[in-house]
């Protein structure tokens, strides 16, 4: 199932839990899925504080889990013929 949707291009522009983890299970399938985010602060669960890791890092499941997967963008902006946006 991972190559499912293999060469789809899916572009996120949502935030918290519902429709990240539906991308992120497109992402799964084979999805390229790039996540749009605020450029002021990004994704408002990334200031969430979840505790530790296995591992001992500092970590947030909540953010991580949804947007497995995924290429993030932090910046987009209209222009005179749509909108851009830079990958990261």
């Amino acid at each position: 199932m991972q190559d499912m949707l293999s060469g789809i291009r899916v572009v996120e522009v949502a935030s918290w839990m519902l429709a990240p983890s539906a991308c992120a299970v497109l992402a799964e399938w084979g999805a390229d899925v790039i996540k749009i985010e605020d450029p002021k602060g990004g994704d408002p669960q990334r200031g969430l504080s979840t505790g530790l890791s296995a591992a001992g890092e500092s970590s947030n499941f909540m953010v991580e889990l949804p947007n497995r997967g995924k290429r993030r963008s932090p910046s987009i902006y209209p222009t005179r013929r749509g909108w851009s946006y830079s990958i990261a």
